[in-house]
């Protein structure tokens, strides 16, 4: 997310000349302190810029200290102003012995710097601080400082108007700040934080951030695309992680019991111990089989069993007086036991001492 950049104008609104984030300057009727600037008196023909100290002072004022005081009938912030021997207040004027607060005695009085005549109510009254110059006249702002702008008869702080513009062309903003493009309606918008680029004049995304891809015209994060994806082209998977295989551009998990598979169809290639291959899958191997055949039938039995058909069988379960077999025939049996015509051994006369194997 960007950061918003606030006008220095607004954090200091009356300076007139700026070194970096420093205030180096005041607006007229304003002095330097400890980085702001605050207001002069309006006694002060002239102060000093660092401290705001009266240098001079207007007709009908003495320098005392630091400070003007009133040492005549005068309008404070006139000169030339008509005097009499009676105590006055500033901005006042004395009519036959008689003081009027606010009012000027005669019509050619000039103001201070920084104030008009008001013709309607004959008061020297402050221009906006934030006119460069003005009409003596009628106090409408003829030029602004820098960070305003004359709209009509009166300066207008920017900031105020569009504070995410970088520069203004009168009224209207042509470039805004990092992270901002004049919108539709002329003022600067936030773009989309995911664009590494984008259009100044639409917002569009021209590029993305790392882990983000172009779609058109917005950025879309790739890992919610193809979650399972490790390679990508555009926003298009080309590879899935392990145990994952591609298929139409998504990742599918692949058979577990697979041990290698093929990564574009997830067909199985090998498998597990315990496992044979049968066509795409891996199947469960009869654990009475020692080996099997490509169809998964036994081909070779653990001692103690034989291959019939499919599949192992236990041999003493067939013959249980055999000791010795043939894959299923036995050849030869326990003592007492013969090989009988249907080839299960069979228990011998005990009357016999000695007897036949194979017929008893």
């Amino acid at each position: 997310m960007f950061g918003k950049c606030s006008s220095l104008n607004s954090i200091f609104p009356y300076c007139s000349i700026f070194s970096g984030n420093t205030c180096t300057s005041c607006l007229l009727g304003y002095y330097l302190a400890a980085g702001v600037c605050s207001p002069a008196s309006s006694l002060c023909y002239t102060y000093d810029m660092k401290n705001g100290n009266c240098t001079n002072c207007y007709n009908g004022y003495t320098l005392s200290g630091p400070t003007c005081i009133s040492s005549t009938a005068t309008n404070a912030n006139a000169t030339n102003a008509t005097t009499t021997n009676t105590t006055t207040t500033p901005n006042a004027t004395i009519t036959n012995t008689t003081i009027t607060p606010n009012t000027t005695t005669t019509s050619n009085s000039s103001c201070s710097i920084g104030f008009y005549l008001n013709n309607n109510t004959g008061i020297c009254t402050q221009v906006d601080p934030s006119c460069n110059t003005y009409n003596p006249n009628t106090g409408e702002c003829l030029s602004c400082y820098t960070g305003s702008t004359l709209s009509g008869s009166i300066c207008v702080f920017l900031s105020s108007i569009d504070p995410n513009c970088n520069t203004f062309s009168g009224l209207t903003c042509t470039d805004c700040y990092n992270g901002f493009f004049i919108g539709s309606s002329g003022l600067c918008t936030p773009a989309n934080p995911i664009c590494q680029n984008y259009s100044m004049t639409t917002g569009q995304c021209l590029s993305c951030h790392t882990g983000y891809e172009l779609n058109g015209t917005t950025c879309v994060q790739l890992s919610t695309l193809v979650p399972d994806c490790s390679t990508f082209t555009g926003i298009i998977c080309i590879s899935c992680i392990n145990g994952y295989y591609l298929n139409n551009g998504s990742c599918f998990p692949g058979n577990p019991l697979c041990s290698t598979y093929n990564m574009t169809g997830g067909s199985c290639l090998s498998c597990f111990q315990g496992y044979y291959l049968s066509g795409s899958n891996c199947l469960v191997i009869n654990p009475l089989c020692k080996t099997v055949d490509v169809s998964g039938s036994c081909a070779s039995c653990y001692q103690g069993y034989a291959v019939s058909g499919t599949t192992c069988i236990q041999l003493s379960l067939i013959n249980p007086q055999c000791s010795t077999f043939n894959g299923l025939i036995c050849t030869n049996c326990y003592n007492g036991f013969y090989i009988g015509s249907n080839g299960i051994c069979t228990q011998v006369n005990y009357l016999c001492k000695t007897y036949s194997m194979f017929s008893g």
